[in-house]
């Protein structure tokens, strides 16, 4: 299995150094992908997954060959997921090329609506996510990262009553900085500039306060991204290792402080590569899989896709979601359904569908991944290339693509599903704002340029007026 890992992760990289080659563009929805939930996720990962520091983590040490096992199937498992979203990539690129054109110069922003109608529907969309944020710490009377046990605030505002409208409140609240931040870069933001750095700034408080380094961080990563689409706007690799070291020292910085310890780079190294960060998704995995075949369970058929499609739902609503939320799931798989020991388990993508469905499922989320990945490649690349310079390039459509891509690709994961729906609701929010007020605006400049009333006088009947009971006016004396 090791040579397998260490092929594909060969194969993969120069497969990346391609896509960066042909469109001159380091970081697509395609790429990032490949890089962050393929490369990194599952094959750098597929190493760390089975160290003793990691299978201490998970309480798994005794069992090292079960979760081994499970970490050789899964990576078999992604890799034939890997490949089928590389193969119908490429098939869709030659057998659809008219659709995919198409669908590319497509409009995604009307041409009514200013940027001032944009930014100011992103920072009241901002402002009123927030305003729940807030209400939640208030309501639990403290805030995660400031409190004497962070991950326990941190839980019990998730779980709690109210607690999936808090978590899509953060991501409603990030989406409307992470387009500001993107504007602001761009230095499309004229009117409302003031406005924009205060919800910036009140929406960076909020997701610092969660005490988590994902939520965070993620919309810096996410305006970079936007920024970077432009191509008068070049990332290249000694840039992103230079953004990468600096992310890395702000989630050692934030993990100090969370835990309230002197800033430490052993302890931050050992728990991003062997704790529940990043890396743990492939070992979670690998410990799911291994006693799902071991306890021989029947395949699932689509019941904890169903239960993520269905997460805005909350789980007080019924029995199914519940029982097959993907979480609690996989913890009743392999016996560790205590809520004080674990909150749920995570999952690399293609894993969930061998779970419902085997390898032909895997074969269905592979193709799926290569025809959407392949449409949202190409809008952003038309957009991309539209733009003769950083005035004329489309901010707001960039990040709708973008935006449309973590909605796209969190629904084909069980466990990531539920987070989609706030995505939806942020730009319905933000562009329901910006229509309202640009409609208002339409009127008060209308209002403003209307001509005045005349002043209505009386000039006496009109000549040769006959009509009974109508006298003529006096004529006006000298003075």
């Amino acid at each position: 299995m090791t040579a397998l890992d260490v092929g594909m992760l060969i194969g993969l990289c120069a497969l990346f150094y391609y896509q960066y080659k042909r469109t001159g563009l380091l970081f697509l929805p395609s790429s990032v992908v490949l890089l962050m939930n393929v490369i990194l996720a599952m094959y750098v990962a597929y190493p760390l997954a089975t160290t003793p520091e990691s299978l201490v983590t998970i309480g798994q040490v005794s069992h090292f060959r079960t979760i081994q096992w499970g970490v050789d199937e899964a990576l078999v498992i992604v890799t034939v997921g890997a490949i089928c979203a590389i193969l119908a990539y490429i098939m869709v690129g030659i057998l659809l090329r008219s659709s995919i054109r198409r669908f590319a110069r497509a409009s995604s922003t009307s041409r009514t609506l200013s940027m001032d109608d944009v930014v100011l529907g992103a920072c009241l969309t901002s402002f009123a996510a927030l305003s729940y944020v807030f209400y939640s710490y208030y309501r639990a009377g403290a805030l995660p990262l400031l409190s004497s046990n962070p991950l326990y605030w941190r839980a019990a505002l998730a779980q709690s009553v109210g607690g999936s409208f808090y978590l899509g409140a953060l991501v409603v609240s990030s989406m409307g900085a992470i387009f500001l931040m993107a504007a602001l870069a761009f230095g499309k933001i004229r009117s409302y500039k003031l406005l924009s750095i205060i919800a910036i700034v009140a929406a960076c408080f909020g997701n610092f306060a969660t005490a988590s380094r994902g939520t965070f961080l993620a919309p810096f990563v996410s305006a970079g991204l936007i920024y970077f689409s432009a191509k008068q706007k070049k990332l290249t690799l000694p840039r992103t290792l230079v953004v990468c070291a600096g992310l890395l020292f702000a989630a050692a910085a934030l993990q100090a402080f969370r835990y309230h310890v002197g800033l430490s780079w052993g302890a931050t190294d050992m728990e991003i590569l062997h704790g529940n960060t990043f890396f743990s998704n492939f070992r979670d995995t690998g410990w799911t899989l291994a006693y799902f075949e071991l306890g021989r369970y029947n395949f699932v058929h689509g019941k904890t896709i169903l239960a993520g499609l269905l997460g805005f739902l909350p789980h007080s609503a019924g029995s199914f979601r519940s029982q097959y939320r993907w979480g609690t799931f996989a913890l009743r798989v392999v016996g560790a359904d205590d809520p004080t020991t674990h909150y749920g388990l995570a999952h690399v993508y293609f894993a969930d569908w061998y779970v419902n469905f085997g390898y032909p499922g895997v074969v269905i989320e592979g193709l799926l991944f290569g025809i959407i990945l392949r449409f949202v490649d190409e809008r952003l690349l038309c957009i991309r290339m539209r733009a003769r310079n950083l005035a004329e390039f489309d901010c707001y459509g960039a990040f709708r693509i973008w935006t449309w891509y973590s909605i796209l690709i969190g629904l084909m994961s069980s466990a990531a599903a539920p987070f989609a729906y706030p995505y939806i609701g942020g730009l319905i929010a933000i562009r329901a704002f910006t229509i309202a007020f640009h409609k208002i605006g339409q009127g008060l400049r209308a209002v403003a340029h209307m001509p005045p009333q005349p002043t209505l006088r009386y000039m006496g009947p009109p000549p040769n007026s006959s009509s009974p009971g109508m006298r003529a006016a006096p004529p006006a004396r000298k003075p």
